[in-house]
């Protein structure tokens, strides 16, 4: 017999940490579709719909809301009921005019942020890979997915870029350094936001770690763990609690 291939549901006790919702009382969930987010960072369009905003009672009604072309993600029109939405995104609707940033709760699940028109043309991103392409070019990868020529910037691994939307031009440019900001993205601290204070360097077979400072005193994690954010200015805009 031939293989069905990969399956299209998900049941809703196993989906990932970062979605917050009654997993008991409901058997099925909306699933994630392959995207610029991995699955266990991002919730789907549909989710943030009808689960979040309690825009609709039904999946059925969250699909007649993205089926309208109202709802735009990063200032692009998304109908995708399975579209994965992750850190710093930006959700439009255009029919009531708001807008809300996809930040993290202090328990690293998914949380959304009201925002102001200005604020939505741009967003964070941290910077995941970097390479030399044809003619000596740089181009450097980030944790959405967005493939950018590095061009003037002296950019490295771990920073972060600030982007215009929907362009996706590159504006500004935060460095993994001490005294900078920065959202702490996953581990037992994700959703905190913190200070740089030292970077320890790593090995072949140990990964660097970053010293930092917040709410909670001192904290030590992985450099994978957290996303620079610059100055306590530019952590308010992007619509994170600053201690």
């Amino acid at each position: 017999m031939a293989a069905k291939g990969e399956g299209k549901a998900q049941k809703a006790i196993s989906t990932a940490k970062i979605r917050f919702f009654p997993r008991k009382e409901h058997v099925w969930a909306i699933r994630n579709s392959s995207g610029p987010h991995s699955g266990n960072s991002a919730v789907p369009l549909g989710f943030i719909v009808r689960d979040m905003l309690k825009l609709a009672a039904t999946k059925k009604e969250a699909k007649m809301i993205l089926n309208s072309g109202g709802v735009k993600v990063n200032g692009v029109a998304k109908t995708g009921m399975d579209f994965p939405v992750g850190l710093f995104d930006v959700i439009e609707f255009v029919d009531t005019k708001k807008l809300y940033r996809f930040v993290l709760d202090k328990n690293g699940r998914a949380a959304l942020a009201e925002m102001d028109g200005h604020a939505a043309t741009e967003k964070v991103s941290k910077i995941l890979k970097k390479i030399v392409v044809k003619r000596g070019e740089v181009e450097v990868t980030t944790s959405d997915g967005f493939v950018l020529k590095q061009g003037k910037h002296p950019l490295k691994v771990s920073d972060s870029v600030k982007l215009s939307l929907p362009d996706k031009k590159i504006v500004g440019h935060f460095s993994l350094e001490s005294g900078n900001f920065a959202l702490v993205i996953g581990g037992t601290h994700a959703g905190e936001v913190v200070k740089i204070k030292e970077i320890i360097a790593g090995s072949m077979h140990k990964p660097r770690v970053v010293k930092t400072e917040g709410r909670h005193g001192e904290i030590s994690t992985l450099e994978k763990y957290i996303c620079v954010v610059g100055d306590k200015k530019s952590a308010e805009q992007m619509n994170l609690e600053v201690f």
